[in-house]
Formats: C-alpha cells, structure tokens, sequence
C-alpha cells in the first residue's frame, strides 16, 4: 500500500474520531444531552450528501485541488464548531464540516491503480482494509487521552490539526497523472450504469445497516446479561477478527479471479455471521464476533478491488463516493431499526443476495 493510501487511511480515522469528539462536544459545549446525537446525525447526513460529488470532482479537478478545497472548509468548520454554544449554531456547523469533509479514502482508493503494480493490487487493497480496521481500534483512544488532557474541545481541535497535516502529506504524496476518459465511458456518465459497481454498492447498503444495528445490539446484550461492561470487550473481538483475517489477505494475495473471489468471500461473511444468532452469553458472542470479524476485512478488500476495476479510472473516485453514502445511509438505518429490538436478539449482520453474474469482465486482471 502506497503512502497516499496509508495517509488517506489516517485522514478517514481523524474524521471518524473528529465525529466521536464533536458527540462529547454537544453536550459540553450546549449543556444539551440531544445536541451530541443530533450533531453527529447532521454530520453523516452531510458527507452522504456530498461523497459522490467529491468523488467525481477528484477525476475533474484534479485529487489536490478537491483534497486542498474541502480540507480548508471542513478544518474551518471543525474550528468554530470546538468552540460554539448554540446548539442552532453547532448543529448547522456539523452539517457544514460533514459537506465538506474531504474523500481522502475515496482519492486514496482510487489512485491504488495507478501506484501499484497489478500483481500487487489484491494485497495493496487488502493492506487498505486493515489499516482501516487498526485506525478505528487505535482512534477511540486517541479522542479519549485528549479530552483526559484537555476536554472535547481539545479532541476535536487536536484531530482537525493532525487531519491537515495528513491531507497535505497525502497530496505531496499523490502521482501526477491525468485521468483520461474509459473506453465504453461517455463523458459525465456515472459509473453506477456499471453493473458490478451497482451490485457493490448495494451489498455495502446492506452491510452497513448490519455493522449500524450491531453497534446498538452488542451493547444492548451485554446489558441485557448483565455484564454492560463487557460491550467495549465484545468490539474489541470483532475488531481483532478483522485484523487477523485482513493480515492473513494481505499475506496471501488473491489467487483466484475476482468474478470468484468476490461472491465467495461474501458467502462467507454471511456464513460466519450465522453463529451470532446462537450466541447466549456474552462469552458465547464474543467468540461469535470474533469469528464474524475474520471475514470483514477480506470481503472489504475484494469489494474494493473490485470497484476499481469496474467504474476504471475516471470513475473511481465517484463510485467509492457512492459507497461513502450510502454507507451513511445504511449505518443510520440500521442503528435506527435495532434501537427498538429486544435487547436480547442476536445481531445479525444484514447481507443482500446479489447477482454477480456481470462481473466477469471487471474481475478479470
């Protein structure tokens, strides 16, 4: 995995974290318990408006300029909202940093093509998805030792400063190509009129309402057993299932086409999240989780991959832009739907069956 990628890696965790300091902000800052969830909900609403269009401004205008614009106006953004008191204002100012957060993953993502050799592409994704996984375990921490130091305010402060350092290294970082149209490709077309993209774009929908309903169902469960304490225990499995199956990937390599190994590894990730409706102690779903983790990050790496070969160049970094959104859409979906589940029920991660049969052509390298 190239520096671009790495750095895009870090720039999506500071973003992610920069939303779990403004939570702890709405409250500090507005005395208003209400204001953190609202917050955080105007945020997400915001980046799903504007991921795809990002995207398609990447392969437009250029991976520096859309990057150097959006960083700008969301760094702007985070500053004034660490330091607002109306929960009118802080609201509207989450919204606005949630419009312009820059698609660092989606530039990142899409310039792997270009930095890495074919023969090296599976594993570049594949180390893409574990990054991933190793930023969202390490961020939460981070957020927690800055406002132990110096409160929510510093939290978010600290992220939207080392988040423009990350975007500047990761536009030092960036080749200097110049994307050219796709055969097949009529100009403005967006690559969700490609079939595979589509199906892709579908699954990830599904697949973030499972990951948004488990992140209120696994708490829930512990509580329900007794043992609330055990919730960040019980993340902590899934997480380190992920790390494990995205470190096996990245050894290993793809060795099959990806027309195969896509609807495999999704065959998989739905088998090993049959377990997590056996579990009847939080010892029996931590194993559960831990068993579901291990097919996450394979399965992200060849949806990734997959992607870029599907919507090509041009249309790369709109269609992960997509994927952005509607990975908003689908996490805020399934969060809500689970909140008036019975604490007790399985959470079981939402897979759509997906026709794949379109995705010879792409999958073939």
């Amino acid at each position: 995995m190239r520096r671009a990628e790495a750095v895009g890696q870090l720039v999506e965790g500071l973003l992610s974290c920069a939303n779990d300091a403004a939570g702890g902000l709405g409250e500090h800052n507005t005395g208003d318990y209400a204001a953190a969830g609202t917050a955080a909900a105007a945020g997400a609403l915001g980046m799903a408006v504007t991921a795809p269009l990002w995207g398609r401004l990447l392969g437009a205008w250029g991976h520096r300029a859309v990057l150097g614009v959006t960083t700008m106006a969301c760094t702007a953004a985070q500053l004034a909202l660490a330091f607002t008191t109306d929960a009118r204002w802080f609201l509207a100012l989450a919204f606005v940093a949630g419009l312009t957060s820059p698609p660092a993953v989606s530039s990142g993502r899409a310039l792997l093509p270009a930095m890495v050799p074919a023969g090296g592409l599976s594993r570049a994704y594949a180390a893409n998805a574990l990054a991933q996984e190793l930023i969202y375990v390490a961020g939460p921490v981070w957020v927690a030792w800055w406002v132990a130091m110096g409160g929510p305010p510093a939290a978010l402060v600290a992220c939207a400063v080392l988040g423009v350092v990350a975007v500047v290294a990761m536009m030092a970082a960036v080749p200097r190509v110049r994307t050219r149209p796709s055969p097949g490709r009529r100009a403005g077309e967006t690559p969700l009129r490609r079939p595979a993209v589509r199906t892709v774009s579908l699954v990830h929908l599904s697949y973030m309402g499972g990951i948004g309903a488990m992140w209120v169902l696994l708490p829930a469960f512990a509580s329900a057993a007794d043992a609330p304490a055990a919730a960040p225990w019980l993340v902590t499995a899934w997480s380190l299932g992920s790390l494990v199956g995205g470190a096996v990937v990245t050894v290993r390599g793809r060795r099959a086409g990806l027309a195969a190994v896509y609807p495999r590894r999704l065959a998989l990730l739905a088998a090993s999240s049959l377990p997590l409706a056996l579990a009847g102690t939080t010892t029996q779903l931590a194993l559960a989780v831990l068993v579901f983790g291990l097919g996450l990050s394979p399965w992200l790496a060849a949806a990734d991959e997959l992607t870029a070969c599907a919507a090509a160049p041009s249309g790369a970094g709109e269609a992960y832009g997509w994927q952005v959104a509607v990975g908003q859409l689908g996490s805020a979906t399934g969060s809500a739907a689970a909140g008036p589940a019975p604490a007790r029920s399985a959470p079981l991660a939402g897979l759509v069956v997906a026709d794949v049969s379109d995705m010879t052509d792409p999958g073939r390298r």
